[in-house]
């Protein structure tokens, strides 16, 4: 008679153990691997698509420094006029209104731009422009600001007329304000450093530093 090869039920289910415990150990990471690239895709994204705006507008409106920028700072009609204005056609977006109340922090009316991939700006008018905040994610958005939240899910941005030294700023940036260059900077600032400050600021210009890359000592 034939001889019939087989796994014992113990040998199997040692196998099936072993495959649970690489799964548990190795899916964290996987998972954590994932969610980095689609911050990073989401930020380039949002970063290019922005700016090629600001292009196609300066285009058709004349120089940035000519725009008509809201005179007030608690007129949230006056951004949604001013984006509709300047960026509503060249951007992808599927609306453009007054944000939910305290999305970010209370200062003044946010106005939101919603785009078809599900991700958000809000732009916050400022003496010389605009504050934006860009979610990933606008599932993110109401959420409370905690260290987590910051460096994963929204990033600051700006886009002011005048930049350091009053010199004409006609792009969207990730926030840099009182950067001095270094990547020491960006990381330590006691005021927006991504690693040792709360507001976490720089996370968005750290991620563009380094080449759109989530390095190690990133604080995800």
């Amino acid at each position: 008679m034939k001889k019939i090869n087989a796994f014992t039920l113990a040998e199997v289910l040692i196998t099936l153990g072993i495959i649970g415990v690489v799964s548990a150990i190795t899916m964290p990471i996987i998972v954590e691997k994932h969610q980095k690239v689609v911050t990073i895709t989401a930020l380039k994204k949002f970063y290019t698509s922005i700016n090629q705006a600001v292009k196609f507008s300066i285009l058709d409106n004349g120089d940035v420094s000519c725009w008509t920028f809201p005179a007030s700072y608690n007129s949230a009609q006056d951004t949604v006029d001013f984006l509709n204005k300047y960026f509503a056609k060249y951007l992808k977006h599927t609306e453009i209104k007054i944000c939910p109340k305290s999305i970010i922090y209370d200062r003044g009316p946010w106005v939101c731009i919603y785009y078809a991939d599900g991700s958000v700006s809000a732009f916050n008018k400022t003496g010389s422009g605009f504050d934006i905040a860009f979610y990933v994610n606008s599932k993110y958005m109401g959420k409370e600001w905690n260290n987590v939240h910051i460096t994963r899910y929204v990033f600051p941005f700006t886009f002011y007329r005048f930049g350091a030294n009053e010199q004409l700023k006609s792009r969207i940036e990730p926030y840099d304000q009182e950067w001095d260059g270094s990547r020491e900077h960006l990381l330590h600032s006691s005021s927006y450093g991504c690693l040792s400050s709360p507001s976490r600021g720089y996370c968005g210009k750290l991620i563009q530093y380094d080449g759109w890359v989530i390095k190690d000592d990133y604080p995800w």
